[in-house]
């Protein structure tokens, strides 16, 4: 056991380097774990983080156990190129593997004496270099330790190392703790200068690389100094920092660059639901692509600072407008003309997006003139309080993934019916002139339909046909008086505020609704429905149904409703079997409920609201 193990024992980690002794610990733990072969290890991480820093000083603290058989080759890919892999090899493979490697003779051969050696190789980018060079484990003899250091996990994955170490950033302590030394030569920054080290530590999100340059930069301001100085810095970046960035960005695929440029520059905040969507409506393959994108950039939000720098920006010559990809118009309070034909030579366009981030300040783009166009290209369309009454004659929207056009003044979508095969998402929410929404027939792929507050809307097309569509929302719609026919996945129907008034049998066969909202629909005058049918039903809400005077019983368990509100109804009587609800955890009732009311048989009730009044169970 001690041979195994021995290779933990050395000298000392030095006190500056921050954070890298419990991480040593760590991969030698890791080491220590594998059977008494080849014993290997990648170091995988962000540029920047610490790999090499932490590589080496494993590395000097075991290299005694192997006497003359250790070697650090770092900037392994510089190397490589430039020396060749057989010269490579003479420098710095002992002399007994580079002869089995060169006349391909098998470890297992007993006249050698057998002579574990301990290599690292440093920054690894081509899987293929590194396996060529080390020719494959079985030359090495038993107890041999290989670690290879890359920011790309799949580098390590296809040389075939045992354990993948990643390493992550400093934590706040140990980043204060790095940038102070560099900084002010202390362990600790002093009051005035706390605040300020702070903000810089939380920027560099555990960065070594970065915390270590701020510090020197900044080595010496006062606090007031420091913050102006650090602003500079962020806006212009060093150049060390950015080429370092910039490299990881240059290695990625054409796909990959794709994504990352779209995640970046224009879905920053959304949901990773959302995004997924519409990067596959691009046919960029996200599941996959997203995926390879995290491992080779570990970090990957650290990079926005290489893009936002003019010298990775496309020069005129390339920007024409028909490589133009996508527009991000942030328009709080922006007020101009839109040509008509403005997007005519943008045939590449694939994401547009025009919103405000200040709901109090619209968008103020001047559509008097009309839009003649939109490409064929386009996946999302996202334009909020879109002035005109239709979009362009013209377009046509196969290839749309999103609609997403909020508060806008369009009073139907088209005139005729469009192809929409890629469409997934439409939501119009709050677009108080739209009258009806088109034939959906061929939207096969829809999920979601928004119309929260489209108070003129009267006319709801069939959609009982649409098998992927999740979640209906006409919150809102008081001209719906018809509740519409669904399709049977549908899992979240939002009805609040319409003016139906009867609630149809076929409801109970929707085995997957999850939430069904029927709150204020004033006109509602019974609900006759077999909840306990809806096995998949954990939210009802009939709140604000005046007209409602009574709820069914409920003779059989219902497992999965959580959530019952039937406040601000005429309902004066609870029937007991409503102790059938099982898993009830909060429900709304009003004041005018007569007694007896018992819920003694709820035991997994929380909360009970009477109007106003909040009551909390034990």
């Amino acid at each position: 056991m001690e041979d195994i193990v021995s290779y933990v024992h050395g000298r000392l980690i030095p006190a500056d380097k921050i954070g890298v002794s419990s991480r040593v610990l760590e991969i030698e733990n890791l080491l220590s774990k594998q059977p008494w072969v080849v014993r290997s290890i990648g170091i995988w991480g962000m540029p920047g983080i610490g790999k090499t820093t932490i590589a080496k000083a494993a590395f000097d603290q075991t290299k005694g156990n192997f006497k003359s058989r250790s070697r650090f080759i770092q900037n392994f890919e510089r190397e490589f190129e430039k020396e060749g892999m057989s010269r490579l090899r003479g420098q710095h493979l002992p002399s007994h593997v580079k002869e089995k490697l060169d006349i391909n003779r098998s470890i297992t051969n007993n006249s050698q004496r057998e002579e574990s050696v301990f290599l690292v190789l440093d920054d690894v980018r081509n899987p293929i270099n590194a396996e060529s060079f080390l020719g494959g484990f079985e030359w090495f003899d038993p107890g041999s330790v290989i670690i290879i250091t890359s920011r790309n996990k799949q580098v390590l994955v296809q040389c075939r190392m045992v354990e993948i170490y990643e390493v992550k950033g400093l934590d706040d302590k140990e980043g204060l703790k790095l940038f102070s030394q560099c900084a002010f030569g202390e362990p600790k920054p002093e009051d005035g200068h706390l605040k300020v080290s702070e903000m810089i530590v939380k920027y560099a999100n555990g960065n070594a690389k970065a915390l270590s340059h701020y510090g020197n930069e900044l080595k010496g301001k006062k606090p007031e100094e420091m913050e102006i100085e650090f602003c500079k810095l962020k806006l212009n970046p060093p150049a060390e920092i950015l080429e370092v960035f910039k490299n990881s960005y240059n290695e990625l695929s054409e796909n990959e660059k794709n994504i990352f440029m779209d995640i970046a520059c224009f879905f920053k905040g959304d949901k990773v639901d959302r995004v997924m969507q519409v990067l596959d409506g691009c046919g960029f393959f996200p599941c996959i692509g997203i995926d390879y994108l995290v491992e080779k950039l570990c970090g990957v939000k650290s990079i926005q600072p290489l893009l936002d720098n003019e010298e990775t920006k496309p020069n005129g010559e390339e920007n024409e407008r028909e490589d133009i990809e996508s527009i991000l118009l942030e328009a709080s309070g922006l007020s101009f003309v839109v040509d008509p034909g403005a997007f005519q030579d943008m045939c590449n366009l694939r994401l547009l997006k025009i919103y405000s981030s200040d709901p109090e300040r619209r968008p103020g783009l001047d559509l008097s003139m009309g839009l003649l166009y939109l490409p064929y290209e386009l996946r999302l369309l996202h334009w909020e309080n879109y002035a005109l009454r239709t979009l362009p004659e013209e377009f046509d929207p196969d290839n749309l993934v999103e609609l997403n056009m909020p508060y806008s003044q369009l009073e139907e979508l088209w005139e005729e019916s469009k192809n929409l095969n890629s469409l997934k998402t439409i939501n119009l929410h709050h677009s108080e002139k739209l009258v009806h929404i088109q034939e959906l027939k061929d939207a096969h792929y829809l999920q979601l339909v928004d119309l929260q507050g489209c108070t003129s809307l009267q006319i709801f097309p069939v959609i009982e046909h649409l098998n992927h569509l999740q979640v209906l929302n006409i919150c809102g719609c008081i001209g719906i008086k018809m509740f519409p026919e669904v399709p049977q996945n549908i899992k979240e129907l939002s009805l609040k505020g319409t003016s139906i008034s009867e609630i149809p049998a076929s409801i109970e066969s929707l085995s997957k609704l999850v939430k069904l909202d029927l709150g204020n629909c004033k006109e509602l005058l019974n609900f006759l429905v077999k909840i306990y049918n809806m096995e998949s039903l954990q939210k009802l809400n009939l709140s604000g149904c005046k007209k409602l005077k009574s709820f069914p019983e409920i003779p059989n368990r219902v497992e999965n409703l959580q959530y019952l509100g039937l406040s601000g109804t005429a309902i004066e009587e609870l029937h007991t079997s409503l102790s059938n609800m099982v898993c009830l955890k909060v429900l709304e009732v009003s004041k005018n409920l007569k007694p007896p009311f018992s819920l003694k048989d709820l035991k997994d009730l929380k909360v009970v609201e009477i109007d106003e009044e909040i009551h909390k169970t034990s």
